[in-house]
């Protein structure tokens, strides 16, 4: 289990989800299955693990299946056990525990509906502290918190006119180079004026409970990543933007694969016209 983690720390770009790996597996995998060698885990051994908490902490159940299912496979890779692995849920599992999704729905992040924008960005200008900033240049960038709270003056073109997000803070992995409206870009002027050091906004990273705190403060039990889901909506709306251009906005891969292979633009000047709508509904001149 330690040695898959290892391998695997390189891909992650959460540096806390190695020890949310670690913490699962020594709460509910290691103190049954941590004295056994991998071929002698059957299925009983893995229901055995996982029904206590199925029905009652579902998401984490199914988070550690695949968190098992990924160290067996190792294991069969390296010889450790034959080529069957008792984790895996495709007529496997599926056949022993009930489906995940009917007995705990997926729960999405509270959007906001896309009307209500406008009204919330005139709030956070109105306020006056470094999280309504930040989340206005979230809003504005259709960006994840994480990203515009460890955004870089480095990371901004030389010409103020895009944001590039390398890849290794990116969920995709993938280095994404945000157009920047003139809403975005007078906002960083604004900040330029109060430069700290290498962050955007502040001499540190804020916390996301400090940005989610502002955040539903003025918008009430919205989440700040619904906000991306928000820009959805208002691209639905307007039916009037491709939906390739729209994925590469929030930066997604297509899920066409053969899209994916020949579309190879980044379509930045596509996206720069959306980015451009976009920020005059957020706030209207």
């Amino acid at each position: 289990a330690y040695k898959l983690i290892e391998s695997k720390k390189a891909e992650w770009s959460n540096a806390k989800h190695s020890q949310q790996w670690i913490n699962t597996l020594e709460t509910y995998v290691f103190p049954k299955l941590g004295g056994k060698h991998p071929d002698e885990i059957d299925v009983r051994a893995v229901v055995d693990v996982l029904s206590p908490i199925w029905s009652t902490k579902t998401e984490t159940a199914s988070r550690v299946r695949q968190r098992l299912e990924a160290i067996l496979d190792w294991a069969i890779v390296h010889k450790l056990r034959a080529a069957d692995n008792p984790a895996r849920w495709k007529n496997n599992l599926e056949r022993v525990l009930p489906s995940p999704a009917k007995i705990s729905p997926v729960k999405h992040f509270a959007a906001l509906p896309y009307r209500e924008l406008p009204y919330v960005c005139q709030k956070l200008q109105a306020t006056d502290t470094l999280s309504a900033q930040l989340l206005l240049f979230a809003i504005l960038t259709v960006s994840r918190s994480g990203e515009a709270r460890g955004a870089r003056w480095k990371e901004i073109s030389i010409d103020g006119k895009s944001w590039c997000i390398p890849a290794e803070r990116k969920k995709e992995r993938r280095e994404l180079a945000v157009p920047l409206a003139g809403q975005a870009i007078e906002l960083l002027k604004i900040r330029s004026q109060f430069r700290e050091g290498d962050f955007v906004f502040g001499a540190k990273p804020l916390s996301d409970v400090a940005v989610s705190k502002q955040f539903k403060g003025i918008a009430g039990a919205y989440t700040v990543h619904g906000l991306r889901s928000t820009f959805r909506q208002w691209a639905a709306e307007s039916a009037k933007y491709p939906e390739h251009v729209l994925e590469k906005v929030l930066g997604h891969a297509s899920k066409n694969q053969l899209v994916s292979v020949y579309q190879r633009s980044d379509l930045f000047d596509q996206r720069a016209i959306v980015m451009d709508d976009w920020a005059r509904f957020c706030i209207p001149e």
